[in-house]
């Protein structure tokens, strides 16, 4: 089964001097993810200029080093040859994405989606553009047909609660969170997203307690700038 690009989708927030509500957006550490990107040198394809697979992995190498231009080139290539290919318009997605090209990457997402109208990752990837231009009506939407094409899609329940949490709307998000903590008991980014959303409401107890989950899961994990981060946060809320 080929998979498609999966890319961040939640940015973590800081406790800096605006506080919770005006947090600065910082790189997406611990941002929710569904499955590993294809590993380029696992499966070596040799280029084969009538072979869309081809091209499709070519792209995925391209796109794993940071060689954009040339990732979408060779996803198109791999659409010309091929013009169902669903993960070839997701990977095409998620690189013009990447370069700015925000309605062009929509766009091949809903060609994805048209083609293959139960894709999570289609509606996922989706999600997460819109999420990042702010669109918070058109990633609910997107996050919430994640969900229900794939119930056990711990990211999408993330994203889901990281958009509806960004509305004001803390219960229904409070529920995303709880629902990918039930199906990944150890999943630190949704304590973590879950202590940010209870900080907002200040709800500091139950803030302070996520995010105490979320530390002691990530000292296992070894990730120290994350970690870092979170202390910031529960200094501040032991202190105000």
């Amino acid at each position: 089964m080929r998979h498609a690009p999966v890319r961040y989708a939640r940015q973590l927030l800081t406790l800096g001097m605006m506080g919770l509500i005006g947090a600065t957006v910082v790189e997406p550490t611990l941002a929710a993810q569904k499955s590993s990107t294809p590993n380029p040198n696992q499966q070596k394809v040799q280029l084969d200029s009538n072979n869309a697979a081809s091209y499709y992995q070519q792209g995925n190498e391209l796109y794993h080093q940071g060689k954009l231009t040339g990732a979408i080139a060779a996803y198109r290539k791999a659409i010309e040859l091929d013009g169902k290919y669903v993960e070839a318009y997701v990977g095409l997605g998620n690189a013009l994405d990447d370069n700015g090209n925000t309605d062009k990457a929509i766009a091949a997402y809903q060609q994805a989606i048209r083609l293959r109208p139960n894709d999570a990752i289609a509606y996922y990837n989706l999600g997460v553009t819109h999420y990042r231009l702010n669109k918070y009506d058109e990633a609910v939407a997107a996050f919430e047909q994640t969900t229900k094409l794939d119930p056990k899609f711990v990211s999408g329940f993330i994203s889901l609660g990281n958009a509806l949490d960004d509305m004001g709307k803390f219960q229904p998000a409070l529920q995303a969170y709880q629902q990918a903590i039930q199906l990944e008991p150890d999943n630190a980014s949704a304590y973590l997203n879950m202590g940010i959303a209870y900080a907002r409401q200040k709800q500091t107890k139950a803030a302070i307690a996520a995010l105490q989950k979320a530390k002691t899961l990530l000292q296992t994990e070894g990730n120290s700038d994350a970690i870092q981060q979170i202390e910031q946060m529960l200094q501040q809320l032991t202190t105000s």
